[in-house]
């Protein structure tokens, strides 16, 4: 199985995870408000609860948004380039993401490290924060590994004659 294949097997999975914390996200929001509504009793931890399967949706959902190429990019001068320059330019950009992604992500997992460290939780449901952290973390990582990889077919696309 090649690169290109596994990524995309591991991104069908994950946006089945994202899928399922999309529905734990508005299932919990949408019972808040009816307990709310009807019975004048929120669920206690609906933010924590919400707040989690967030990070869980939009960390898988960047990574996603990338693989598909589906990102706003501005066009408006590259798109004037012959393909060559616009294929070296993409990939500068490209590597330009990857760099601060890359440090993004080597932060996050410090971050995750230190969350665990002294046992980090919600404040209201006091689930531990820090495996959300390293959801966030492996998120970004697999975001990096798409862009090297986009980096690569946009360094491929250039050498083309």
């Amino acid at each position: 199985m090649n690169a290109s294949k596994l990524i995309a097997l591991l991104i069908r999975v994950l946006l089945i995870i994202a899928t399922l914390a999309m529905v734990v996200m508005a299932t919990i929001i949408a019972m808040n408000i009816l307990g709310r509504s009807l019975f004048s009793r929120p669920i206690l931890g609906t933010i924590d609860i919400a707040g989690l399967a967030g990070v869980v949706f939009a960390s898988i959902a960047i990574a996603y948004t990338e693989w598909e190429r589906r990102n706003v990019l501005v066009e408006v001068v590259v798109a004037r380039f012959p393909p060559r320059v616009k294929a070296f330019t993409d990939a500068f950009v490209l590597l330009l993401s990857l760099a601060i992604i890359g440090v993004l992500t080597w932060a996050m997992f410090k971050e995750a490290a230190y969350a665990a460290s002294f046992s980090q939780t919600t404040l209201i449901t006091k689930l531990p924060l820090a495996p959300f952290k390293y959801v966030w973390s492996v998120g970004a990582a697999l975001l990096g590994a798409i862009l090297l990889w986009h980096v690569i077919e946009s360094v491929r696309k250039g050498l083309k004659r």
